[in-house]
């Protein structure tokens, strides 16, 4: 597709280069994409669906993976940045139809500085702030006191994993909120942990597990400090709903998802207008809503 927009002027890609994964690659087994009864990959997505994604855990499957993409993508395997997943897709047969990847963000990326127009000041200033971030129950983690079970200090495990391990959290159910069937409850628990084995005080986060009243946990890292308020880490946790519903109430009944801009400042004028009438229809639900009979 990629190569099709560039022959119609649409993009201009990078040119052509060597595979980065260099003799690993030359020495991998080529991996052949081949629909039902050994016909090539043609026609719609939809004509293999439903998908199946497999996420890429062992040494093997990572090495297919790199595979496929240094035979298939003309600018072969990529080194994903940071904590990252890999998968790869199966259509409904069974048949191997790609593999797909995603990595952290870069931190220190100067076009995307240009790009937003931040200076050294404002760069400093936005990604010095303190975050709380969801990640996926896979990440991998070394909990920096676990003296029932000190291999979690020494080999660390998954998050998940660290639900399993008794004596080590402690739950607390608290209410986060007010949903439309009546208070929002949910479990939370947190622990100090390190995000590499070398145990580095730059690595040490929170990490904040949310259990919902849906039995499904949240996990999430934290650069927050180490004196901040459980409770503080709670509220930051449950901001989130309230701003979900928002972004579904705007696309719902105001057209925030009905844009077609190109740039930057028209899709920032096009919020504006919509935020501003959102809050235009909860001042007009706040002044005319019906107080109950006594």
């Amino acid at each position: 597709m990629l190569n099709g927009l560039a022959q119609r002027g649409l993009v201009v890609l990078p040119a052509v280069r060597g595979s980065p994964s260099g003799a690993r690659s030359a020495r991998a087994v080529p991996v052949k994409l081949e629909g039902p009864g050994g016909t090539g990959l043609v026609g719609p997505v939809a004509r293999y669906r439903p998908l199946r994604w497999e996420l890429v855990s062992t040494a093997a499957e990572r090495g297919e993976w790199r595979t496929l993409l240094d035979q298939y993508h003309y600018l072969g395997a990529p080194n994903l940045v940071g904590p990252n997943l890999k998968y790869r897709v199966y259509g409904k047969e069974g048949e191997l139809l790609g593999a797909l990847g995603w990595h952290s963000a870069v931190q220190h990326l100067g076009c995307r500085d240009r790009l937003v127009g931040w200076d050294a000041a404002q760069r400093a200033r936005w990604l010095g702030r303190l975050y709380l971030a969801e990640i996926a129950c896979t990440r991998k983690v070394w909990v920096r006191s676990a003296p029932q079970d000190p291999k979690l200090e020494t080999e660390g495990c998954s998050v998940e994993q660290l639900v399993r391990s008794k004596g080590l959290l402690n739950w607390q159910n608290l209410r986060v909120g007010e949903g439309e069937k009546g208070p929002l409850v949910a479990g939370f628990a947190r622990v100090r942990v390190y995000l590499n084995a070398q145990r580095t005080p730059q690595s040490e986060r929170w990490l904040v597990l949310r259990n919902d009243a849906n039995c499904k946990i949240k996990y999430a890292l934290s650069n927050a400090p180490e004196d901040i308020p459980f409770s503080e880490l709670v509220r930051v946790s449950a901001a989130r709903w309230p701003i979900e519903r928002c972004f579904q109430e705007e696309k719902s009944h105001l057209g925030l998802d009905h844009y077609e801009h190109r740039t930057w400042t028209a899709w920032h004028r096009h919020t504006r207008l919509v935020s501003l009438a959102q809050l235009f229809r909860l001042r007009l639900g706040q002044r005319y809503k019906k107080k109950p009979q006594p």
